[in-house]
């Protein structure tokens, strides 16, 4: 609890402060030279950690960059398959189309000449016998 007067608080006077402990130079120094060494060896540590972050860095980057240009290369092997495939069957298509006129062709000449067939057919029939 604060004290209910200002008047109340005592100051110390550096004559009432109490003395600071000798200190040693020599095992100060030894402390300050282990703390420095921890720290290099820290520094270090992380200094190989973040040039080995950035050494993945560049062979994943490295990667990305080789298949990306799989990727691309691929792809235009895909677009000229697919440009292949769409010839032939373009091909094909066209082919199936003159096969199926030329036929609906032959069977409409064969509709339309059936009275000449049967009088060869009769004709023969008369001629051969059979």
């Amino acid at each position: 609890m604060p004290p209910a007067n200002m008047s109340d608080i005592v100051h110390e006077t550096p004559a009432q402060a109490p003395p600071l402990p000798a200190i040693n130079v020599s095992d100060r120094l030894d402390q300050v030279s282990e703390s420095r060494r921890r720290l290099v060896d820290d520094l270090i540590a992380s200094t190989a950690l973040v040039n080995n972050l950035r050494v993945r860095c560049d062979i994943h980057q490295a990667d990305l960059a080789r298949c990306k240009a799989d990727l691309a290369s691929q792809k235009i092997e895909a677009d000229e398959k697919i440009k292949q495939a769409s010839k032939d069957m373009m091909t094909w298509l066209i082919t199936s189309c003159a096969s199926l006129g030329m036929s609906v062709v032959y069977v409409g000449w064969c509709w339309v000449n059936r009275v000449e067939f049967e009088y060869i057919q009769r004709r023969r029939r008369e001629m051969f016998g059979l």
